[in-house]
């Protein structure tokens, strides 16, 4: 097997590459060349569903060995994958969504058991994806009888193929995207007499507040509410003014969430008793909207993300994915983070070439340990079963007869690079952000902050701020304040916070403390004056010493050195601190010397230059990778060698300078003078190869094999068609010769060669150890053209507006 149980470790060597093949939908004379194609792609692993209403054809009547329909046979699906060399990751459910009828709930059991469908504040059963799911009370006990049972059942045949046993299955997911239902409308769920009690008895959600609070009095404090009992207390059922409602919405919203992580922890405990050992996963659906991450309430189950970008030609829908992955890693700090859903085709529409090819590099760049390309292979619905077209993913690199589309060979030549680099290097962290959970209880809800603008306004400014961060050529991390100890902090030599008017009080000391030890807080746009209850706190405001603090409407702010525009801007009324910048005479950003460290508070919205100027003058010791032309870099440092991610967004080829970190000497700058970098281009470079005893130093084309025999190191590259390239060599002596124009730096022993990708010969340095660099070229790949783009924006515009 090429896998082994250390693959979930965080700091682990080895990458997960899987693919979506669903049996189901595939007939099954062509399982085993399906999955061998699969296999030939460089994958390791295969994804499937199994959907319950599937394989339970009758209340209690099991077919797992195909007597029924030869498609039901999975024993035989999981013995093909088991010859071809590939794990399994098992999705049993028993929601499994995959478009499929129900999301794989029998039906007769929707049919005679009514009362399990969750109900909106309305008290009507609640449906997802237009009517094709219900969404169902997770802990109705009726529910869990049955999700037991089926479980219980598959687990029997899925126990005897774990790789604990000999066989592939490498991990299970319990489940699909448990938390869609509960988090994206806040009065959408749930409302079931079971959940919200009766006149006679209390529900789940009115224990969870007795164990919560203890006493009413204590509940009542906080809602500042005066209910007898807990069996009084009703969940809200809209949003009501005043910020002293908050905190019954709040807890609503935390009580939707621990209740589905406490039903996550009964499958596993199902699965557990039929002998499952693997690792189970869940699966979070991170959109516009992104839920909590539920895996670390349940402390049985780890959490995968979904990557769903449709088009991915723009930097605010790279902004999403680049978010989606650190809020993974901020919320999961002790596994590696996983995509089990990656974006490689829909199943509506066409996909570009070119949003699988960027995808699969922003996930690598930015720390993802392993992916599954969703879906790998196509297929057909059989007929009452599926909720779309009778085709299913024919854009997938796989189509739904098996051919190998231009997709197939995206896949496959990012695999390439994937297994021929150095995979444990982990990301330059110029720039952190505390990550502040109930910012998105508040951005769930429709409500108004202290400061009259709406708190879902205001956290889409912080989306913004991350665009910003991205632009200026930082790349930003995240950090759960709430999780992280004070310890963990304390390495982080720069913290940038994003507030709103409210955050706890422990929050708020940790992060003071943090300044005291001696570091750098950059705050913005305001001082935190309420507690977690919505009661006054002058914490903050008494050590950055703000007597006042006012929002205005958007404008201009001349800085002095630069002149900008935020959508919004509030000044401070403030005292014996050193002003930054003024709007109309008022400071609107300062700094305070606190402790051993030091605070920065900005109360507008910096643009891309005006950040690296504040970091620059402020000594805040933040690197950053820097184009002087309108390209999105990342940088990965790994030891003594380093990756650097380029993409041109742009409808034009950029002509432009690129400074990033020497992968042996952080502090250390490269600069490539007037690099042309493809419009609509994205390409990996290799930084600080060593090589026997030479090194390239960066080569800016993307290495996909790389072989070394007696004196002789070859290898292979791409870059895009007609396009230039450069690779800057250090080797021990003057080369003999070299077969292109090249440039020799006796100095410094650095050999700087220039080429076209596609045209001319080979790279042939006859050195010590002779190099030969094999140079091909790739045309530019399929795209989203500019109204295809145009109308993908105006859509997404309009689903911001209406949540």
């Amino acid at each position: 097997m090429p896998l082994y149980p250390g693959i979930f470790e965080k700091d682990v060597g080895i990458f997960l590459l899987s693919g979506e093949l669903h049996y189901f939908r595939v007939p099954r004379k062509e399982w085993r060349e399906r999955l061998s194609k699969l296999k030939n792609a460089g994958l390791n692993t295969v994804s499937t569903y199994i959907p319950w209403n599937w394989h339970e054809v009758s209340p209690g009547v099991f077919d797992f060995q195909g007597s029924t329909l030869e498609e039901r046979d999975l024993e035989t699906f999981l013995n093909y994958a088991e010859e071809e060399e590939l794990g399994v990751i098992a999705k049993p459910g028993p929601y499994i969504c995959a478009e499929w009828i129900n999301g794989g709930i029998p039906g007769w059991l929707l049919r005679e058991h009514s009362e399990i469908l969750a109900r909106n504040s309305r008290g009507k059963p609640t449906f997802w994806f237009f009517k094709k799911a219900p969404v169902i009370t997770c802990l109705h006990p009726v529910y869990l009888n049955y999700t037991t049972n089926w479980l219980e059942n598959v687990a029997a045949l899925l126990a005897e193929h774990q790789y604990t046993k000999g066989g592939n299955i490498i991990m299970i997911q319990i489940d699909n995207e448990s938390s869609y239902g509960f988090h994206f409308w806040p009065f959408d769920t749930d409302y079931n007499e079971v959940v919200i009690g009766t006149n006679n008895e209390e529900g789940l959600y009115q224990q969870w507040l007795r164990e919560k609070y203890k006493s009413i009095e204590d509940l009542n404090k906080r809602y500042r509410s005066g209910f007898d009992s807990f069996s009084m207390v009703e969940p809200p059922r809209s949003m009501v003014k005043g910020n002293h409602h908050l905190a019954w919405v709040f807890d609503w919203i935390e009580f939707k969430e621990d209740m589905v992580a406490n039903f996550l922890r009964k499958l596993a405990e199902a699965l557990r008793r039929k002998g499952i050992n693997v690792p189970l996963c869940t699966n979070e659906p991170y959109n516009i909207l992104p839920p909590a991450s539920i895996s670390k309430k349940s402390r049985v189950v780890f959490d995968t993300i979904d990557l769903y970008p449709q088009l991915l030609n723009d930097l605010e829908s790279c902004t999403e994915v680049v978010n989606n992955i650190e809020r993974l890693k901020a919320e999961q700090t002790n596994v590696a983070p996983l995509a089990l859903e990656m974006q490689s085709g829909w199943f509506v529409s066409r996909v570009p070439d070119n949003t699988l090819h960027l995808l699969e590099r922003l996930a690598y760049i930015h720390g993802l340990k392993g992916v599954n390309f969703y879906m790998f292979s196509g297929g057909v619905n059989p007929k009452g079963y599926g909720t779309t077209d009778r085709i299913y993913y024919h854009d997938a690199p796989l189509n739904e007869k098996g051919e190998e589309t231009n997709k197939y060979y995206i896949v496959k030549n990012f695999i390439d690079f994937v297994k021929s680099s150095e995979i444990k290097t982990k990301k330059l962290s110029e720039f952190v952000l505390g990550y502040y959970h109930p910012y998105l209880y508040a951005r769930l809800i429709n409500a108004k902050s202290i400061f009259s603008l709406g708190y879902r306004k205001l956290c889409g400014f912080f989306e913004k701020f991350k665009e910003i961060i991205l632009k200026a050529g930082f790349n930003f991390e995240s950090v759960d304040l709430r999780q992280a100890s004070l310890e963990n902090l304390a390495q982080l030599p720069l913290l940038s916070v994003f507030s709103l008017d409210f955050m706890e009080q422990t929050v708020i000391e940790k992060l003071i403390k943090y300044v005291e030890e001696g570091g750098f807080l950059f705050l913005l746009p305001f001082v935190p004056e309420l507690d977690e209850n919505f009661n006054g706190l002058e914490l903050m405001k008494n050590i950055l010493k703000v007597k006042r603090q006012k929002i205005g409407r958007g404008g201009w702010i001349n800085t002095g050195e630069l002149k900008l525009r935020s959508p919004f801007i509030v000044t401070f009324d403030v005292e014996g601190v050193e002003p930054l910048v003024f709007s109309n005479g008022e400071p609107c950003g300062f700094q305070i010397n606190y402790g051993k460290g030091s605070i920065v508070q900005l109360g507008f919205l910096p643009n891309p230059e005006y950040l690296r100027f504040i970091f620059e003058k402020l000594d805040m010791g933040s690197r950053y990778c820097f184009s002087s032309g309108n390209i999105l870099l990342c940088e990965r440092i790994g030891d003594n060698i380093g990756y650097l991610l380029t993409c041109n967004l742009g409808w034009k080829d950029q002509k432009c300078d690129i400074t990033f970190s020497s992968p042996s000497d952080l502090d250390k700058k490269i600069l490539v003078e007037e690099m042309v970098v493809p419009r609509r281009s994205s390409i990996i470079w290799t930084l600080g190869l060593e090589i026997e005893d030479s090194k390239i130093n960066y080569i800016t084309s993307e290495i996909s094999n790389l072989e070394k025999s007696d004196s002789i190191i070859k290898l292979e590259c791409w870059g895009y068609e007609n396009s230039p390239g450069r690779v800057s060599l250090t080797i021990p002596e003057k080369p003999k010769n070299v077969s292109v124009s090249s440039v020799w730096d006796e100095e410094n022993k650095t050999l700087l060669i220039g080429y076209v990708h596609g045209k001319g010969k080979d790279i042939v340095v006859n050195a010590k150890n002779k190099i030969k660099i094999k140079i091909r070229g790739i045309r530019a790949l399929d795209e989203a053209g500019k109204f295809n783009q145009l109308t993908y924006q105006l859509k997404r515009k309009i689903i911001k507006k209406l949540f």
